[in-house]
């Protein structure tokens, strides 16, 4: 699960990466910090950089363990059905003596 998580988190990252640098993207994260007055606006700018900051720190650790999470429910849910239906269909139960004694 780590091999293919890393793996994903990467691709994902690229990708988003490379979203973040298109040029309308760039010029509405300008224009929203722009529409701010004054103080504001350079708070907001400010903001943003420790976020960008932040994100190129931990985002891909924490886009592994986010995928980590996701592969761990999916296989604890799949887990989960196949004991739940194996149970309705009687693949669990214990047979009688009669049938034990029929099998042998």
């Amino acid at each position: 699960m780590g091999q293919l998580s890393r793996f994903l988190a990467r691709q994902i990252w690229i990708a988003l990466v490379w979203y973040m640098r298109r040029p309308p993207i760039k010029r509405m994260r300008r224009q929203v910090t722009g529409l701010m007055p004054g103080q504001f606006g350079e708070r907001a700018r400010q903001s943003l950089s420790r976020q960008d900051r932040f994100a190129r720190k931990y985002g891909i650790l924490m886009l592994t363990w986010s995928l980590n999470l996701l592969f761990a429910s999916l296989f604890v849910t799949g887990t989960y059905i196949l004991i739940t239906t194996a149970s309705e269909n009687g693949w669990l139960t214990v047979p009688s003596a009669e049938e034990r004694a029929n099998l042998r």
